[in-house]
């Protein structure tokens, strides 16, 4: 019996082989809340200062911690220059926090971690309290994102425990 490899994995390899090859540079033009509100156990306030590309950034949970089994579905939406209007839902993922952050933001996500304030101690961990960024810049060396092709999107970033936690939506450029 042959190995049968899910088309979702082949599809996954070919983006991350686009991007590799793309040398695509992602210019991030907004921050903000999720179009479909989520109504989560955790908080993220925020400022973004779009030309300066930095951030203040507030992530409350009061109640609960983000712990190394937390999960998260992304919602992909591309801008249809042509019909000079959002396709939404263009592409849909859903993984384990834990695992994308080792393989794709281990660099982004250990600078977050060390600006913190208080520190975030573990890599997959995050305790339940308030923590804050301010100022807070990633540069395109940091961040591998699997968008093979140029264009604008925007992501919506659902993360959950039991429960949904909370929810972000990133508006990108990706050239």
């Amino acid at each position: 019996m042959g190995l049968i490899i899910p088309k979702s994995f082949i599809y996954l390899c070919c983006l991350f082989a686009l991007a590799k090859i793309c040398q695509c540079k992602i210019d991030v033009i907004e921050v903000t809340e999720c179009r479909e509100s989520v109504e989560g156990k955790g908080t993220i306030t925020h400022t973004f200062d779009g030309e300066m590309k930095k951030i203040d950034l507030t992530m409350d949970l009061p109640d609960i911690d983000i712990k190394d089994d937390a999960t998260f579905v992304l919602k992909l939406h591309k801008y249809d220059k042509d019909k000079d209007e959002w396709e939404y839902d263009y592409d849909e993922k859903k993984g384990d926090v834990c695992f994308y952050i080792q393989q794709f933001l281990t660099k982004s996500w250990d600078k977050a971690r060390s600006a913190s304030n208080p520190e975030i101690e573990d890599e997959c961990v995050v305790p339940k309290g308030t923590y804050e960024w301010k100022n807070f810049e990633l540069s395109e060396d940091d961040v591998i994102v699997p968008i093979g092709m140029s264009g604008r999107y925007k992501f919506d970033v659902t993360v959950y425990g039991d429960e949904p936690l909370f929810c972000f939506e990133v508006d990108v450029d990706v050239q």
